[in-house]
């Protein structure tokens, strides 16, 4: 857990101990309940994708899925991030469809655009897109992957 999600869960916890300890008056407004929290490093910038890419990107991700024999109603495509770096190149989630968890693992994965379509070049559970690898480490870093030392 980083540094600044612990600080917000701390700091939420703090605030939910001080509720309802008799010190409110009835004239007092009730405590926000909304957070935000941030999942992505400030250092590292999230590009998001024009609507035909993400559909073109969701499309080969499926597609690949389907050629490894797994039927499109058991998982969907999910978080996709184009690079920062590079924008022929992009991370995406494949997560179990409801129901389908104890059939279908998800995983992670990269694709890259030639141009012309989208390609899936690594997909896994870990250390995708690592080093031996033609993506490069701007790329890489800028997907997010972290990728071990």
């Amino acid at each position: 857990m980083s540094a600044s999600i612990r600080l917000a869960v701390s700091l939420l916890a703090v605030g939910v101990g001080l509720t309802g300890c008799g010190d409110e008056s009835p004239e007092s407004e009730p405590p926000s309940t909304s957070t935000t929290t941030s999942t992505t490093p400030p250092t590292v910038p999230v590009t998001t994708f024009p609507t035909d890419q993400g559909a073109a990107l969701r499309t080969a991700v499926t597609e690949y899925e389907n050629a490894q024999g797994v039927e499109t109603l058991r998982f969907e495509v999910r978080n996709l991030l184009l690079s920062s770096v590079d924008p022929n190149w992009a991370r995406f989630n494949v997560a179990p469809t409801f129901g389908n968890e104890a059939v279908f693992q998800g995983g992670y994965g990269v694709a890259r655009f030639d141009g012309t379509s989208w390609t899936v070049v690594a997909f896994g559970t870990a250390d995708v897109g690592c080093p031996p690898t033609d993506i490069p480490a701007p790329v890489r870093e800028s997907l997010q992957l972290g990728c071990p030392g």
